[in-house]
């Protein structure tokens, strides 16, 4: 497996105890759950351009308010270098332009009470770590996926941060 760490944003729409969801339609995770986001760009000024940029890209709404809420570092067994180590770093927006709309890279944009959140039907580290972050932990956290993408939680953790 690869050593290169690639960066990447997930961005969670937020609003009075709901978060909007996609399904994702592409790559790691897809038919599943998830937030917007994406790999970091030549181009990207910061992890927040690519935030924003992949926002746009996938749901086509803008971010303009938002905050780090933690940094996530994946462990996959992807035969993509480029997939196989990711640092993701994961925002929630709080007021954007534009409304999330389907798109080739995700579809059917669905506003969730954060109690109603269909863990069950994302990647199971996803669903570990988002119940923390949607619970108001900030941190950083390592996630481990055997090789037929079972998520291996005895070898993961997570670590309460002050900010980012």
């Amino acid at each position: 497996m690869s050593e290169k760490i690639t960066n990447a944003s997930l961005a969670f729409l937020k609003k009075e105890g709901e978060t909007c969801l996609g399904i994702k339609q592409k790559k790691i995770g897809a038919g599943k759950w998830n937030g917007w986001g994406g790999r970091e760009e030549e181009g990207d000024g910061s992890i927040d351009d690519t935030m924003v940029r992949e926002c746009d890209e996938e749901g086509r709404f803008t971010p303009t308010e938002y905050r780090k809420v933690a940094e996530v570092e994946f462990l996959n067994p992807s035969r993509d270098r480029e997939l196989g180590r990711m640092l993701v770093h994961i925002y929630f927006v709080t007021a954007w332009d534009g409304e999330p709309i389907s798109t080739v890279e995700m579809k059917n944009p669905t506003w969730f009470r954060d109690e109603e959140i269909p863990y069950g039907k994302m990647l199971e580290a996803d669903s570990w770590w988002l119940r923390k972050a949607i619970g108001g932990l900030t941190f950083r956290a390592f996630a481990k996926y055997g090789e037929n993408w079972e998520f291996m939680e005895e070898e993961s953790w997570i670590e309460e941060v002050d900010g980012f």
